[in-house]
């Protein structure tokens, strides 16, 4: 694949945490080696490259087109989880990606 350019964040909001930067890395890394369209997984590698914005890539039609389906699954499996299932989950992220932690 191409290179990654860790040391800048995603998002400037993330310059201060980059427990949450390297997360959203790898959920793109996962979204990029599940496409099946090349050119979209380029273009995911060239966010992580540093080559464009999450922002240019978020709002690309094809991304969206991707995702949303992926993103529908997911409250699907939200909406059918038992309450003290979302509780232990949201506590697990909260424990993983805890800035204090």
């Amino acid at each position: 694949m191409t290179e990654e350019r860790d040391e800048v964040p995603l998002l400037p909001s993330l310059a201060t945490d980059r427990r949450l930067d390297a997360q959203l890395r790898d959920s793109l890394r996962i979204l990029r080696d599940q496409a099946e369209d090349a050119e979209l997984r380029e273009r995911i590698a060239d966010v992580l490259a540093g080559r464009t914005s999450l922002r240019a890539l978020a709002r690309s039609p094809e991304f969206e087109a991707f995702v949303t389906p992926l993103a529908r699954r997911g409250w699907q499996a939200w909406e059918q989880m038992a309450e003290d299932e979302r509780e232990q989950l949201t506590e697990d992220a909260r424990t993983h990606l805890d800035p204090w932690g």
